[in-house]
């Protein structure tokens, strides 16, 4: 709640959220107004990258008209802050909070809610289809077109030797 006041100007409390590799809280202002979302990027990642994600999710709101997590832009006009947390140069920024919940505990997934999916995977890449950044170019951890490399570097992890060898394997044959 701390950086959301300093940097944002936002009198809030906070609750943690999990995320992969960012710091995520939710801020629920003291002055009734609606949710939001504080987010504190990996220290890996560029200032470009993120506001690239900002500009895209403006697009998607705009041209699909789909709740998205819009940034909150800050007086100077960027969507994302420096600060030093822990000795490292991360980035801020505060966008709308979009409540909702993750598929990812779901065992099973209904047609209806498969061909949603699909619909809006289909209105996000029209939203989306003329859009360029540079810093769409840079590939990382994420990027498809690494995906073999990015498991190898990542087999070590797996504890189990039958499994790491499999997935090796497997890996072995998609390439």
């Amino acid at each position: 709640s701390r950086i959301a006041r300093e940097l944002f100007g936002v009198n809030a409390t906070a609750r943690l959220l999990g995320s992969n590799q960012d710091r995520n809280a939710v801020l629920t202002p003291l002055d009734g107004s609606p949710k939001l979302l504080l987010k504190i990027a990996n220290p890996a990642a560029e200032l470009a990258l993120l506001e690239a994600q900002s500009t895209a999710a403006d697009l998607i709101a705009s041209q699909a008209g789909l709740p998205v997590p819009l940034a909150r832009r800050h007086p100077d006009g960027s969507a994302a802050v420096p600060l030093t947390l822990g000795g490292a140069r991360v980035y801020a920024r505060l966008l709308e909070f979009v409540p909702g919940s993750t598929l990812s505990g779901s065992q099973y997934l209904a047609p209806r809610v498969v061909s949603a999916l699909g619909s809006l995977a289909a209105q996000v890449d029209v939203a989306l289809a003329d859009f360029a950044h540079t810093a769409l170019e840079s590939s990382g951890q994420w990027d498809m077109r690494r995906a073999a490399e990015v498991s190898r570097s990542l087999l070590s992890a797996v504890a189990d030797e039958e499994l790491r060898s499999q997935l090796g394997s497997a890996l072995d044959q998609a390439s």
